[in-house]
């Protein structure tokens, strides 16, 4: 269950295990902005910056009130 809610986190913002995302020679600005986590509508439309922000905020947040807890039900935190 913790290796499937990590990989879902690492998934969804690229924070939780820290990474410098590089545009890559020939990559285009679409492709390196998905790859950055960026959502894009049906419409083609990529959020702002600032939206982006507070999703990764919030998912480091969660990922981080999750590690600094002792236990997990009975269980002993396994990310400690």
């Amino acid at each position: 269950l913790t290796d499937m809610l990590m990989i879902q986190l690492v998934k969804k913002c690229l924070f939780v295990v820290p990474q410098y995302m590089a545009k890559q020679p020939g990559q285009n600005t679409d492709d390196f902005i998905k790859a950055a986590g960026y959502w894009q509508n049906n419409g083609g439309d990529i959020e702002s910056e600032g939206i982006y922000a507070e999703r990764m905020t919030g998912i480091l947040a969660l990922f981080v009130a999750i590690v600094q807890m002792p236990n997990i039900g009975s269980q002993l935190n396994p990310f400690l």
